[in-house]
């Protein structure tokens, strides 16, 4: 697996804060209709930007949630074409995880971070506080040797393949179908995420995998 770990937000990240811009191996489980990205599916409960510069402003902390992150990350890094292994999750479980997705595709195409469905801790390890920019690398993946297609609004998206991997983590395999305008072709992201008030929030992603 070929993947960039936290490729999915930095312009965003770093645009959003250096700007003062608010814009914010496992059976497969069944995997919901295939949907398009639209800028109206980013909702939710909103950070404002001094909120996002004071959670990029506090060091990323070490413990067993971290650990278990950076764990993950080693294991993708470590095992090409395989995900990591885990039961499958019950099917409304994969139904909220498949919805935090849309919803976090839609506020990433759109350019809109507030409302995303993101950690802290996501935000705290791919924008450090300082950097002017987010790092594109991390937890030992490896950059892909062809760039990640772009997110657009329009593209459509599928998730399946949801998983639950311990330390409160789930994953997930996002397909996305870019349109003819914008190239077209097909990008697969990894992603983990982990629940926090009754919404699955990213931990971590890697944009561009390659199951084989």
């Amino acid at each position: 697996m070929s993947a960039r770990a936290g490729g999915l937000i930095p312009l965003v990240v770093a645009a959003a804060i250096a700007s003062g811009t608010p814009a914010l191996a496992a059976e497969p489980t069944p995997s919901p209709a295939t949907n398009t990205i639209e800028a109206s599916a980013c909702r939710g409960p909103e950070r404002t930007l001094t909120q996002l510069r004071a959670i990029v402003a506090t060091p990323y902390p070490s413990g067993p949630e971290s650990m278990a992150i950076d764990e993950f990350a080693r294991q993708v890094a470590a095992t090409p074409t395989l995900l990591p292994p885990g039961e499958s999750a019950e099917p409304a479980t994969a139904a909220a995880v498949a919805e935090s997705v849309r919803t976090l595709y839609a506020c990433l195409a759109s350019g809109n971070l507030a409302p995303a469905p993101i950690t802290d801790d996501y935000l705290r390890r791919n924008a450090p506080a300082g950097s002017g920019v987010v790092s594109s690398e991390g937890g030992g993946s490896a950059v892909p040797p062809t760039p990640v297609p772009p997110l657009v609004l329009g593209s459509r998206l599928s998730v399946d393949r949801v998983t639950v991997l311990g330390d409160g983590l789930v994953g997930a395999v996002a397909t996305i179908e870019l349109p003819a305008a914008a190239g077209g072709g097909t990008r697969l992201d990894y992603l983990l995420l982990r629940q926090e008030d009754g919404r699955w929030l990213l931990e971590q992603a890697f944009a561009g995998i390659n199951l084989g």
